[in-house]
């Protein structure tokens, strides 16, 4: 469920996890801006910068696969997605970057 809404988003999920409580999708941009974003509306969103030892910029995001249960984290994401968009164009043929 969390992949699909991911997915139906504009996000590229390029590892299907088999179990565990996160999903790390590409966004295909630099994903604190969009950590920051969502920040300034109290939702946590893991960057993938803060899981590089250099802190180098990442287009992936971690998610909690427990957030998102909740209908009002799929309308705030939306929210955020639609201000800050999601580089579909990017994301073609690119892997992950961590």
């Amino acid at each position: 469920r969390c992949m699909k809404g991911l997915i139906a988003m504009g996000f590229k999920v390029p590892d299907e996890p088999y179990a565990g409580m996160f999903v790390w999708a590409d966004c295909g941009q630099d994903s604190e801006i969009l950590a920051r974003h969502a920040a300034e509306r109290g939702m946590l969103l893991a960057p993938g910068t803060l899981f590089s030892p250099t802190q180098a910029r990442s287009t992936m995001l971690r998610f909690s696969v427990a957030m998102t249960e909740y209908p009002k984290f799929w309308a705030q994401l939306k929210q955020i997605v639609s201000e800050v968009g999601i580089d579909a164009k990017a994301l073609q043929g690119h892997g992950p970057k961590l």
